[in-house]
């Protein structure tokens, strides 16, 4: 798989809405989706 970067919104005070989701997961489901992400990478 190619390299992909993986950009990430941020709102203009500084918060990022993708990782405040992201915290609000389970530790599971966090660990899967940083396995795909770095997937990405």
């Amino acid at each position: 798989m190619p390299k992909t970067a993986v950009i990430l919104y941020c709102e203009w005070h500084g918060s990022c809405p993708f990782l405040e989701w992201l915290d609000e997961l389970p530790v599971k489901a966090q660990d899967k989706c940083q396995v795909r992400l770095e997937r990405l990478r």
